[in-house]
């Protein structure tokens, strides 16, 4: 019988353990005056019940009260279970032995339920995980397949968030188109209108801010840039739509920049 096995038996358990503890006390008995304490035999209670349940926890206990009388008959040639001090040793040991059982077998359970709990988790993790895959290499392709036509048709796309945070996102295409590198750029709208030609910046700054006052769901314009790669003129055609909040200030604008050059 394999370690696995004999572990599963609860009652093997209790006896194993009460047998090692009292080969020890026996041994140490022989050497040691006064005899080691019936203590000891609590380490064989907390083993059986760990490993074997309840039942074995209270097997192990009975098992030790019957060692501890053999074992005191041994080391002291007699034994008085009358005598109250013997008695008292007796029954605390069967006591604390009783209430050690059953304290570690509920420990125990609550070990295993949220040990089983876990793996429950992990796995519909895991499950999650397995079905999130496809999604997200289709999401991949996709935008492999946006940029590769956006770089084709040289369209670029952009999102602006109009609120205080003012957080843009641009596709690799439109700093391609506007000739910058994406660590360069601030990405703010100032930055973005330093980058238009001079004679064009006020009046789409105008053209945008009357969009907003008007609350236009949509905004188009054409207006020339000046590539900062190699300072070039290319004219732009910009598509967006705004949204606004429920008290009409714009959040939210996103859309596209053509090189219509």
């Amino acid at each position: 019988m394999n370690v696995k096995r004999l572990l599963g038996n609860g009652y093997s358990v209790a006896i194993g353990a009460t047998a090692c503890v009292s080969a020890i006390i026996l041994a140490l008995g022989a050497i040691l005056d006064p005899p080691p304490p019936l203590s000891l035999f609590l380490v064989a209670i907390m083993f059986a019940a760990w490993h074997g349940g309840m039942s074995a926890g209270f097997a192990a206990t009975a098992l030790s009260m019957g060692a501890s009388i053999s074992l005191l008959v041994i080391l002291t040639d007699s034994i008085d279970i009358l005598n109250p001090a013997e008695a008292l040793r007796l029954g605390l040991l069967f006591g604390v032995g009783t209430v050690l059982s059953f304290g570690i077998s509920r420990l125990r359970k609550a070990e295993r339920r949220a040990f089983r709990a876990a793996l429950e988790r992990q796995s519909l993790l895991n499950r999650a995980l397995a079905e999130r895959q496809p999604l997200e290499a289709a999401l991949y392709e996709r935008d492999q397949l946006l940029q590769l036509s956006q770089k084709i048709v040289q369209v670029a796309s952009f999102e602006a968030d109009l609120s205080q945070d003012a957080r843009h996102r641009m596709s690799p295409q439109w700093y391609q188109i506007y000739g910058i590198a994406p660590e360069t750029f601030e990405h703010s709208s100032d930055a973005w209108l330093n980058l238009v030609h001079p004679g064009d910046r006020d009046t789409l700054k105008s053209g945008i801010e009357t969009a907003f006052a008007r609350q236009a769901p949509d905004f188009s314009s054409e207006f020339r840039i000046i590539r900062q790669n190699d300072f070039t003129v290319r004219w732009i055609e910009l598509r967006a739509t705004i949204r606004y909040d429920a008290e009409g200030r714009p959040v939210h604008m996103a859309g596209s920049n053509i090189d219509i050059t």
